[in-house]
């Protein structure tokens, strides 16, 4: 079975998502982080737990969509995560 397919097949199943990308060249990352990044990562962080703490993943808008899109894939649900479903559950986790 193949599951190739193209965006014509897929953008009329999903007529609300918006797709894009940012292309970036010339970009540096430092080797050590600012303590204002770290601050601002562990404030964002904080912002997640309190906002998220007692809502199940599924129901979280961005999650539910990829969920549904992924089953409109014809994915087992449970298969895949999207990132951003794997990066609330793990700042959730406090990783």
């Amino acid at each position: 079975m193949s599951l190739a397919c193209s965006i014509k097949d897929i953008a009329p199943r999903f007529p609300h998502a918006r797709i894009a990308f940012v292309l970036v060249s010339g970009l540096a990352i430092a080797d050590d982080r600012t303590h204002e990044l770290d601050d601002l990562i562990r404030a964002r962080e904080e912002a997640c737990r309190a906002r998220w703490r007692e809502t199940e993943l599924s129901q979280l808008p961005g999650v539910a969509a990829w969920r549904e899109a992924y089953q409109g894939f014809g994915i087992r649900k449970t298969s895949y995560r999207s990132s951003g479903e794997r990066l609330v559950k793990r700042v959730r986790a406090g990783e």
